[in-house]
C-alpha cells in the first residue's frame, strides 16, 4: 500500500523511471532541486546498481537526504543551486530530471539549459512541474506570494526556496527546444479533486494510483485548450531526448 501523500504525476514518472532502469540497470539519475530525495527513496533501495545525484541548494533538505541515505552507496548528494556547475557532478547522465521544482526556479532558462547540458546523447531529460499554486492557490497568503513572485520587482527579493512562479509550458518547450532537445510528449496530470480525495484516505493500493494516473493523462489529452485543460490538470510533465 502507498502512503496518503502520493500524487499521481510523481507515481506515473516514477513508474517509468523505473521502466528505463529495467532496461538499464546501471542508469546514472540527476535529481535536480531533489529536496529530502524521498520521492526516489525506494528506487534508490530496489536498484542498488544504478547512480543518484541529488542536487539541493537547501542546506537543511541537503542535509537531511545525506543523512538518510548514508549508507546506500549509490548516492551522491550536493548543497548548490541546480544551475551553477559543481566539479563533483559527472559530465552527464543517462536521466536529469526535476520533480515539482521549475515553480521554484528564478532563472528558468539557466536551469532548463543546465539540465540539457547534463544530460548524455540519446538520454532523456524530464521535468515535471506544479501550477497549483498559481491556478488554485490554497490560501490568501499562498495568493499573495504567488503575485509577489511575478511582479517585475518584488520578485528579485524573494528567495528561491519560497519563490513561486506560474510555467509557460510553451516557454518551458522553446528553451529545451533550442537546447538540443527533442519533445517526445507532455503529460498532465492531478485534477485537485482526485488530490483531496487522495489526501483524505490513510493508504491507496500501487494499483489504484496506477489506473487513476493513467487516466488522468488520457483525459487530459481530450482537452484541445490549453488554459482549460492546465486548470482541470494543474501538474505538467515535458519529456525530452538528447540528440
Amino acid at each position: 500500500m502507498l502512503g496518503k501523500n502520493i500524487k499521481p504525476s510523481k507515481f506515473f514518472v516514477l513508474k517509468e523511471v523505473e521502466e528505463m532502469i529495467i532496461k538499464n540497470p546501471n542508469l546514472s539519475i540527476l535529481d535536480l532541486g531533489s529536496g529530502k530525495s524521498l520521492n526516489f527513496e525506494n528506487i534508490i533501495k530496489k536498484y542498488p546498481s544504478i547512480s543518484y545525484t541529488g542536487l539541493e541548494p537547501f542546506w537543511t533538505d541537503f542535509s537531511f537526504a545525506k543523512d538518510k541515505f548514508a549508507m546506500c552507496k549509490n548516492t551522491q548528494f550536493i548543497n548548490d543551486l541546480a544551475y551553477k556547475d559543481n566539479s563533483s557532478l559527472m559530465p552527464e547522465y543517462d536521466l536529469v530530471i526535476s520533480l515539482s521544482v521549475l515553480e521554484h526556479v528564478k532563472q528558468l532558462e539557466k536551469f532548463l539549459k543546465f539540465s540539457s547540458q547534463k544530460t548524455i546523447s540519446k538520454g532523456r531529460c524530464i521535468h515535471l512541474y506544479d501550477l497549483s499554486h498559481s491556478l488554485h492557490p490554497s490560501s490568501l497568503k499562498e495568493k499573495f506570494q504567488v503575485w509577489l513572485c511575478n511582479h517585475r520587482f518584488f520578485k528579485k527579493f524573494i528567495p528561491e526556496h519560497k519563490f513561486a512562479s506560474y510555467i509557460d509550458s510553451n516557454s518551458v518547450i522553446q528553451i529545451l527546444k533550442s537546447s538540443n532537445l527533442n519533445l517526445e510528449k507532455i503529460t498532465q496530470h492531478n485534477i485537485p479533486d482526485h488530490i483531496k480525495l487522495l489526501k483524505s484516505l490513510e493508504e491507496v493500493s500501487e494499483e489504484t494510483i496506477s489506473n487513476l494516473a493513467e487516466k488522468e493523462v488520457g483525459w487530459a489529452d481530450l482537452i484541445h485548450s490549453k488554459k482549460k485543460r492546465e486548470e482541470l490538470f494543474p501538474a505538467v510533465c515535458v519529456w525530452f531526448t538528447k540528440n
